[in-house]
């Protein structure tokens, strides 16, 4: 139930996933009209779909990627707009959204990645939590990229006298690897 999630993972979730969940009628318009932007590569690209259309998508359309099936969610969304309220929306996307494998629903990616219940989540926790559901199998706390990386060795890094992460970032910006767990570095030594 709603009441059980943790509001760490809640407010996580949100300003991941759709920041004006509770300002907008299950579709972000001007959300939208960014995303299109960003798709004729006017505008910086950007996801414009909100949880009630991800949990539209997810409870009641295949995942093809075309228009028809985008309309077919901005309606289901308009729709469970109308018929549920923002809570009761926002408890179907947590114990429908995929955290990776098999594991369906915030309770059981709780259970399964840190042993204990989403209302015993504390902040990182609940952050790991919602970044997973962007890419599971990037994010999972299982998987390979659980720290961030730097492609290159202790060694290269000092003989071009690189001396910080910004250093790094302007020298090669594909020298770091984002990770799960932020500015926690693991050197991977590809020269």
């Amino acid at each position: 139930p709603f009441a059980q999630i943790s509001p760490n993972v809640i407010n996580a979730t949100l300003a991941i996933e759709d920041d004006q969940f509770y300002h907008h009628f299950g579709v972000d318009f001007p959300g939208l009209l960014k995303a299109v932007c960003g798709q004729i590569r006017l505008c910086p690209p950007r996801g414009g779909s909100t949880i009630t259309q991800q949990f539209a998508k997810n409870a009641f359309l295949s995942s093809e990627r075309t228009y028809i099936r985008n309309l077919k969610e901005i309606f289901l969304a308009l729709q469970l707009y109308r018929h549920f309220t923002k809570d009761k929306i926002l408890e179907m996307y947590f114990n429908r959204i995929n955290y990776g494998s098999n594991i369906y629903g915030v309770e059981l990616a709780s259970e399964t990645f840190f042993g204990k219940p989403t209302a015993d989540l504390n902040i990182l926790e609940a952050a790991i939590l919602a970044a997973v559901p962007k890419a599971p199998t990037f994010y999972s706390p299982y998987g390979p990229n659980l720290y961030a990386k730097i492609n290159l060795s202790e060694e290269e890094i000092r003989r071009l006298n690189i001396q910080s992460e910004q250093a790094l970032g302007a020298y090669n910006p594909n020298f770091i690897s984002k990770g799960l767990l932020g500015k926690t570095y693991v050197f991977v030594g590809v020269a």
